[in-house]
């Protein structure tokens, strides 16, 4: 049974009432009643059918747990794929290694407080991309499950070079020296880039595909 514009409506609006505020979990929900209904032509798609389909708010949203669960190892996984897959190019390689080659020069031929500023600022570069997708999708009501790991995701380097930074300030947790913190942001700044490109590459496929399929669904 193929459901009409105005039955898509009436599922996605108790859908919403259960507090399913993630538009791609409702299409599979809907995608999921639709095949239902299609076996089985005596069904009725009223309220009473979809609490009995989709349980009540507990339910739902312990359903909701268990799909985080799956997408989180799902976009884990593509992370790591990128991962694999930049270093099987030499030409990737190769800029890897360009990269540590030109801050290696930098980390010889300036005084450390210049070139822990400096690195400072080549960290900051992928964080204002990371900010700017954050904040369209902060602001975009058709918020997507998907979206929201691949972002998680492109942040992921971000959050472990903080780290990093964080436990080798001199007055931090481990009491690093000044020049320890210098040697490892001239190891973790061309390792951090990549990583960054990585995630940058997960969400931008993701965004490009999600971005298509809501499109679509706003034509129906």
């Amino acid at each position: 049974m193929k459901l009409s514009k105005k039955q898509i409506q009436q599922v996605d609006t108790y859908l919403i009432k259960q507090r399913i505020n993630y538009w791609d979990i409702r299409l599979e929900m809907i995608d999921h009643l639709a095949t239902k209904l299609e076996e089985d032509k005596e069904l009725v798609l009223d309220d009473k059918l979809l609490f009995k389909e989709f349980g009540a708010y507990w339910k739902i949203q312990k359903m909701i747990k268990q799909k985080r669960i799956i997408i989180n190892k799902k976009y884990r996984k593509l992370f790591n794929k990128e991962i694999i897959n930049f270093f099987k190019s030499i030409k990737n390689i190769f800029i890897f290694l360009l990269l540590f080659y030109i801050h290696f020069q930098l980390f010889k031929e300036l005084e450390p407080k210049t070139f822990k500023r400096l690195s400072l600022i080549i960290y900051m570069i992928p964080i204002v991309v990371i900010l700017t997708f954050f904040i369209i999708n902060l602001v975009r009501k058709n918020k997507s499950i998907h979206l929201e790991y691949a972002m998680f995701y492109f942040m992921f380097s971000f959050i472990m070079f903080n780290m990093v930074i964080q436990f080798t300030n001199p007055n931090g947790f481990f009491n690093a020296t000044p020049k320890t913190q210098i040697v490892v942001l001239f190891i973790s700044v061309p390792i951090y880039l990549i990583l960054a490109y990585c995630g940058f590459k997960v969400y931008y496929k993701t965004h490009k595909e999600y971005t298509k399929i809501y499109k679509e669904l706003r034509t129906i």
